[in-house]
């Protein structure tokens, strides 16, 4: 018992230094967002008579090489898509359109490509929406968890859920900060899944605690 309490000292420790050194490299580095939520520039290309996407994947990696490029179809009617890229220079810009023109054999050329500078999203903005139904839905499980494992002790059983949800998201997010990762679309769904999980996997481990408690109940 006294093994198994001095490993969880050691994890909890080691969980709570990867989240503060997160917190430091958060504080003196910049956040690495993917493409679509840094700076960027969008090209929407309006073919009237139609287009294929991948005749304009081509056309745009002739023009802009190995950059990383994003593409929509903003219409169900094939006649158009937006390309999403970190810079485009007025060159770039006006061989991308010569070449659709060529392409597509147009002659009205005046409304097939509009450029639009977007800005970067800030990571306040993503995490907005989710802040406060997150803060409800851990109020409600805390003390929901508090009511149903009395036995175990519900100021313990509560505080340990509480630290178990804190420590692993912010390891999690301290993970992203240290090294750099792109955060994107799928960076809060992913934050969302390892709390569900951790939830679910504390009450797994009270739920047993709660059986062998009973259980020694019914046996003396």
């Amino acid at each position: 018992m006294e093994k198994k309490m001095k490993n969880k000292i050691i994890v909890y420790s080691v969980m709570t230094v990867v989240t503060l050194l997160g917190i430091v490299a958060t504080y003196f580095f910049r956040l690495n967002f993917s493409l679509m939520y840094a700076d960027h520039v969008k090209l929407d290309i309006y073919i009237e008579k139609g287009c294929n996407i991948e005749d304009i994947k081509n056309i745009a990696q002739e023009v802009f090489g190995n950059q990383e490029i994003k593409y929509q179809k903003i219409s169900d009617f094939n006649d158009e898509i937006s390309i999403n890229i970190k810079e485009v220079t007025d060159e770039q810009e006006e061989e991308l359109k010569n070449k659709l023109i060529e392409k597509y054999e147009l002659e009205e050329t005046q409304n097939i490509l509009t450029k639009t500078n977007i800005g970067k999203i800030r990571a306040r903005d993503i995490l907005k929406p989710y802040i406060i139904p997150i803060i409800i839905a851990t109020l409600l499980i805390i003390g929901y968890t508090g009511i149903w494992y009395m036995k175990l002790g519900s100021i313990k059983i509560m505080f340990e859920l509480f630290i178990n949800i804190l420590l692993i998201q912010g390891v999690y997010w301290s993970i992203i900060t240290i090294l750099e990762l792109p955060i994107g679309i799928y960076t809060m769904p992913i934050s969302i899944l390892i709390y569900i999980i951790t939830v679910v996997a504390t009450s797994i481990k009270n739920q047993n605690s709660l059986e062998n408690v009973l259980k020694q109940e019914v046996e003396t």
